[in-house]
């Protein structure tokens, strides 16, 4: 995570307002704004495959997939990210075209500068989203993707997922996501 862009603190309005004519975008936490730095080729290339795979499965359920441009506000908090991708069934997210509020899965990838991040902050604040059922991570350079996904009692499991061959059960969405989907060329 970079720093602040700068030491003014802003309202939400004021953050949506300079967000919808801005072209880079921004993360919004308790009054800040941080830039998103641009991804590689190969962080693009895992979202695109992930959008692809559940796109073409979650076609016909009532599901929505978004990627990267969509902002997702943490309910109850002054904390908006844009998720690499998340996916949504909530009939209240269709009535912002800008932010979703009802996350069941977001998936972040990974890179040396969000690695921590995404891991620790990000994964504390998604938490917080009672509709949040799996958070995946994605590593772009080796094959190992970290699934947590909430259990019956609302707590938290981890699973490590580090060969091609692998499957993530995703029961809720009743799909099997493949590393092979995930990190194929």
């Amino acid at each position: 995570m970079t720093n602040a862009v700068d030491d003014k603190i802003y309202t939400v309005e004021e953050y949506i307002l300079l967000e919808e004519a801005s072209d880079i975008r921004h993360e919004f936490i308790n009054g800040q704004l941080y830039d998103m730095s641009g991804g590689t080729d190969l962080h693009n290339e895992i979202c695109q495959n992930l959008i692809i795979f559940f796109r073409g499965i979650l076609e016909k359920k009532e599901f929505k997939v978004y990627m990267e441009g969509v902002k997702c506000k943490i309910h109850g908090e002054e904390y908006y990210t844009y998720p690499d991708v998340f996916i949504t069934s909530d009939e209240s997210d269709k009535e912002n075209k800008y932010i979703k509020q009802h996350p069941l899965l977001i998936v972040e990838v990974l890179s040396d500068s969000t690695r921590k991040y995404d891991t620790v902050d990000k994964f504390m604040q998604y938490q917080k989203i009672n509709a949040l059922q799996y958070y995946i991570l994605v590593e772009p350079e080796v094959f190992s993707v970290h699934c947590f996904s909430k259990n019956e009692n609302g707590e938290w499991q981890a699973a490590i997922f580090t060969k091609l061959e692998e499957f993530i059960d995703l029961k809720l969405l009743s799909i099997q996501l493949s590393l092979q989907s995930i990190y194929k060329p």
